[in-house]
């Protein structure tokens, strides 16, 4: 039996052990690893590392039996806040929720025990929200979970939730540059409103096009969700007067997609409060919810006075204070800044209701696989040569720079994202989203340099492929970027990876998956244009982006392969934000690549201990049945250069000394 049949018959042996034993119930992340282990124990004729045996259980947790494991709730026992939602459940209709729930399935293909455990998850954080029945309520909450993990269906899925169950608005804060507010906007079209907004707000369109189903509207139409923004433009009270829009004229939940901008918002709190009823106190007497995205960025205040705050922080204490009825809901992967908001200010945005901290799929690629105590096991992280590096693109440089080449180990991770292209099409992934990231530099002229130099540079390796790829290989040897390119898959082993010749693949494949790369710089307000991943469903995007700080929060690269990273700041939060690499990379996990400093990695290695050690904290309190404003979190500061987030975001913080054990640990 070779080697690859072996782990494939073990595979199967799994897969139908764990679909007999749990038949009802879908198991826990526990009891899959212990039934998988059972097998190959009870197995042992079928012999296969222990990497193998990882891959071979990721691979199925991937595809058939992945669940969620509930996250970590912490809720505030002593605000009188009790739960309402199983209560409640037979008398709402989950007419939202179930065509989302649908279209995840049919449309996404997640598996049902996936979506189920998804549904189980937002009830969980529904729950501590407010019931909109209830005749006043001011719901403060934190969820928490990693880089690129999902949170955006958590989130979506809580909002689908809270429209069945009565929320009349819902309004989602999508970080600060305008790319990530469209690309939010248009996700939220497909998965909550079930139209293009563009569509619903021009009044240019007929009502047959505006009616036009997409996403969830193709699993059910007999209720609709009006989105008072669209993907082309951000609130615009002259766009909802030109249509006669308010909250009081449409008979359905409203959602508004918004971007962290003073004037912005501020024209909203101004149009929610002269253009809605409003009861005898003066304020609107509907539900609110108001989800902020990547909330530790621009929401927290960083003022000194509370009685003077930032303005983007105000602008959102305004909007939730003209509600009678309103929960608040932080969502962010680094909450360092927002655990620093002072708890004794009952005006601010501190959680005091509840922290929820999302538990992360196992085959999600994050922190703790790439930086953790068995990181570098991964193989993912190649070290940056700082010291040829910094000869091209100095510490502290200026925007003014000229850059007239590039370091070595960037063309050269530049020819591994090319060989994994080649890879992918050979593995059947020809039509799949394809993308490399570089960031070297927040300044875009000196992005658009690098973009200009690759674009030149990828020009003659494809012309080189096109002319002499075929030709005797002893003759194609000679052609300087073909060599380069053996000589990157020799030492990447791709080969062994791959289960194909350098030879065959120079033949075959390579010319024809990489023929549709091209290089972009990423910035400014052309960055959604650039990374028009919808207009390329069918054949696939394949792109090596060149960006800087709109690539550093929020912003998805899909099927992201290959990195090429070097930045000096020294905030862990910036630090994991600016981490595009974490997510989820099916069927081509064992060709990403990270090219980082040593630093770097050191670095990102603290941070994760850091993270981590909140989330022990966050469940220690839950078993403790502590408050939110009484637990006293704290965040393991990193004894170098580090710092957890931006000093004017810890005001409040205090440095205290902890004792640290290390009994059970092996120390060298």
């Amino acid at each position: 039996m070779t080697e690859s049949s072996t782990a494939e018959t073990l595979e199967n042996m799994i897969s139908a052990y764990i679909n007999n034993t749990f038949r009802e119930v879908p198991p826990t992340e526990e009891q899959f690893n212990q039934g998988a282990e059972l097998v190959r124990k009870n197995n042992a004729y079928l012999p296969v590392s222990d990497e193998e045996f990882e891959a071979i259980k990721n691979h199925l947790k991937e595809s058939t039996v992945m669940i969620l494991d509930s996250g970590i709730m912490l809720p505030d026992p002593e605000n009188g806040h009790k739960p309402w939602v199983a209560s409640r459940r037979a008398d709402i209709d989950p007419f939202y929720w179930d065509r989302y729930k649908k279209y995840l399935e049919q449309e996404k293909h997640w598996n049902p025990r996936v979506t189920s455990k998804l549904g189980q998850v937002s009830d969980e954080i529904l729950d501590q929200c407010g019931n909109p029945e209830e005749k006043s309520f001011h719901i403060r909450g934190l969820v928490l979970g990693d880089v690129q993990s999902g949170k955006t269906a958590n989130y979506t899925a809580i909002a689908n939730k809270a429209a069945d169950a009565g929320y009349k608005l819902i309004i989602v804060l999508a970080g600060i540059p305008e790319v990530l507010r469209q690309q939010t906007q248009k996700r939220l079209d497909a998965e909550f409103c079930g139209r293009r907004s563009n569509s619903f707000l021009d009044p240019k369109i007929s009502q047959t096009i505006k009616n036009k189903a997409v996403g969830v509207g193709r699993f059910g139409k007999k209720k609709k969700v009006a989105s008072f923004t669209s993907e082309a433009n951000d609130f615009s009270r002259d766009v909802l007067k030109s249509n006669d829009l308010s909250l009081d004229n449409v008979n359905c939940p409203v959602l508004l997609v918004v971007k962290k901008n003073k004037t912005i918002l501020n024209n909203l709190a101004g149009w929610l409060k002269y253009n809605n009823l409003v009861n005898g106190t003066g304020e609107i007497d509907l539900p609110l919810m108001l989800i902020d995205d990547e909330a530790d960025n621009a929401s927290v205040n960083t003022h000194n006075a509370d009685d003077d705050p930032t303005a983007i922080n105000a602008a959102v204490r305004n909007i939730l204070s003209l509600f009678t009825k309103t929960t608040y809901i932080a969502v962010t992967a680094t909450p360092f800044a927002n655990i620093f908001i002072n708890p004794d200010n009952a005006k601010d945005l501190f959680p005091s209701d509840f922290i929820y901290a999302l538990s992360s799929p196992s085959a999600y690629i994050g922190a703790d696989r790439i930086f953790g105590d068995n990181g570098d096991k991964t193989g993912m992280l190649v070290r940056i040569d700082v010291d040829k590096f910094l000869k091209y693109f100095p510490d502290k440089h200026k925007k003014t720079l000229q850059v007239n080449d590039l370091p070595d180990d960037m063309y050269e991770a530049c020819c591994y994202f090319l060989l994994v292209n080649a890879v992918r099409y050979y593995r059947g992934d020809e039509q799949e989203h394809s993308s490399m990231m570089i960031h070297v530099s927040r300044f875009i002229n000196v992005q658009n340099q690098i973009a200009d130099i690759l674009n030149e540079w990828l020009d003659q390796v494809k012309s080189d492929l096109h002319n002499y790829g075929k030709v005797p290989f002893k003759d194609s040897e000679k052609i300087g970027s073909i060599h380069q390119l053996h000589c990157v898959w020799d030492k990447f082993q791709l080969e062994e990876k791959a289960g194909i010749s350098w030879r065959e693949v120079l033949r075959k494949y390579i010319y024809k998956a990489i023929a549709p790369i091209d290089v972009r710089s990423v910035n400014g307000k052309s960055s959604a244009s650039k990374l028009d991943y919808d207009n390329h469903k069918d054949d696939g995007l394949k792109i090596i982006a060149v960006g800087g700080n709109t690539l550093s929060r929020g912003l998805t690269l899909e099927g992201l392969s290959v990195t090429y990273f070097y930045r000096t700041t020294n905030m862990y939060d910036t630090l994991m934000q600016m981490g595009r690499w974490f997510g989820y990379r099916p069927n081509y996990d064992d060709l990403v690549k990270i090219w980082l400093s040593q630093d770097e990695i050191d670095w990102y290695g603290q941070i994760t201990i850091a993270t981590d050690d909140l989330r022990e904290q966050i469940a220690k309190m839950k078993e403790a049945h502590q408050r939110p404003e009484t637990f006293g979190l704290r965040v393991r500061q990193d004894p170098g250069s580090l710092i957890v987030t931006a000093r004017n975001k810890m005001r409040t913080a205090t440095t205290i000394n902890c004792p640290v054990t290390v009994a059970g640990h092996l120390l060298e």
